[in-house]
């Protein structure tokens, strides 16, 4: 796959190059030909960088429509390869089989993500409009050098002990976050708590992190030693690593270093603990709140799985409303990026394209029918029906084969040699029907 979308990219930036380096070129010498002083401020305003000229031609000069016939080229060879398919099988069937998706909807994805970020185009998602003001965003050049330090935790305060504790927590259900923190006494009486609903793109990591944040907050300053036990590992670690620069880490980080006699305990979460699960269902409670009471930052890696999910979703659509390889959408309704399906056999069972007789009659002319002479070469024929190998399958496939679809016995080991054995000896017969002729 990484070899494939090397060479496909390749070819995207090999067919605008000749188009580019005319803008490129005048742009330089204009650079040249000005005072240091015009340059500096036409550069980014008029001038662009060169990776804003490029992302400038795909949007203005490269529809979607190029990058398709593009895959239809060059990019489909690749795929062809890659799948181990004959070149009569179609895009579409090459991108369910090798699990990549369309270029163009790839290239729109990433223009959208750089537009958004390094422009500031506001962007909409589900009729919600989103700006880079709206995601958390730490200019790492700013912060000063004890800011960029670790908060230490620990594991050995006991949750159960007789003194003043915090527990937090953070809950997504529903769709909606929600933060819980609960104040138990010394007799694990309840002091107070908190029910906080986040914005709905916050994460439940979020949510962790506001919660003690809020628990810190709300204590405010005290000379009382205080042990908060959260249930998140992962925001425990990054408070303690200098390298997590998220926003709502950094500011709970100086809160924490400004409050020293607070001190952090993880506690493992859903194990029975009376102030965990208090936490817990508080956190819960928070979620079905209608009105949000905090809205942060949102993560970026949240854009990111908002655009790669709208880019799945198209090219779903694109996959359901192709008239080409219905018997591969039969196979396989809903594409997926997880599984490259790469065997040559096997794909001439789930491409039809291939050995069979009526595949060869359609392309060359040749008898559409199998050599038992009971009916055409079709794939469901040399599966389920052939005599010729009968015994092929029932020493391979299960005895209730007629009841599994083509898929399922693809996906039982046994009854997946048993089809490469049948196919391996239709491909024989039909090459060697082709040297007889010639």
């Amino acid at each position: 796959m990484i070899i494939f979308r090397f060479y496909a990219i390749k070819a995207i930036f090999q067919s605008i190059e000749s188009a580019m380096q005319g803008r490129i070129t005048m742009r330089d010498e204009f650079l040249k030909s000005h005072s240091p002083y015009r340059c500096r401020d036409l550069t980014l305003s008029r001038l662009g960088t060169q990776e804003e000229l490029y992302i400038d031609y795909f949007q203005d000069f490269t529809p979607s429509w190029h990058l398709q016939s593009i895959e239809s080229g060059d990019a489909r060879v690749a795929l062809a390869q890659i799948a181990k398919t004959y070149k009569t099988v179609s895009s579409e069937a090459l991108q369910v089989l090798t699990r990549l998706v369309p270029l163009d909807l790839v290239a729109d994805k990433e223009v959208t993500t750089f537009n958004l970020f390094n422009r500031g185009i506001p962007i909409n998602i589900k009729d919600k409009e989103y700006s880079f003001q709206d995601f958390d965003s730490v200019n790492k050049l700013d912060l000063l050098p004890w800011e960029k330090g670790g908060i230490s935790w620990s594991m050995d305060s006991d949750p159960n002990g007789r003194f003043k504790k915090i527990f937090t927590d953070g809950s997504k259900l529903n769709g909606r976050v929600g933060s819980g923190i609960v104040y138990l006494g010394e007799a694990r009486d309840i002091i107070w708590k908190l029910e906080i609903r986040l914005n709905d793109e916050a994460s439940v990591f979020i949510a962790e992190a506001v919660a003690i944040q809020m628990a810190v907050e709300k204590v405010g300053p005290t000379k009382e030693k205080i042990v908060i036990f959260p249930s998140s590992k992962s925001v425990l670690t990054a408070l303690e690593s200098n390298k997590n620069h998220s926003e709502v880490i950094m500011k709970l980080r100086k809160i924490l270093l400004a409050n020293p006699q607070i001190k952090l305990n993880w506690v493992r979460g859903h194990i029975g603990i009376y102030g965990n699960e208090l936490a817990d269902l508080s956190a819960k409670n928070a979620t079905t709140k209608e009105e949000v009471d905090i809205k942060v930052k949102i993560r970026k890696s949240w854009i990111k799985n908002q655009l790669k999910l709208t880019m799945l979703q198209e090219w779903q659509a694109r996959w359901m409303s192709s008239p080409n390889s219905r018997f591969l959408y039969g196979i396989f309704p809903e594409v997926n990026t997880k599984r490259c399906h790469g065997d040559f056999l096997i794909n001439q069972i789930l491409t039809t394209h291939g050995c069979f007789p009526v595949h060869q009659h359609r392309i060359f002319g040749k008898s559409p029918y199998c050599e038992c002479g009971r009916d055409q070469g079709t794939v469901p024929h040399y599966v389920y029906g052939c005599q010729i190998y009968r015994e092929v399958r029932q020493k391979y496939f299960p005895k209730n084969f007629f009841q599994l679809g083509i898929l399922e016995l693809i996906l039982n080991t046994r009854a997946k040699i048993g089809l490469k054995i049948i196919i391996q000896d239709v491909l024989t017969k039909s090459m060697a029907g082709v040297a007889s002729s010639s």
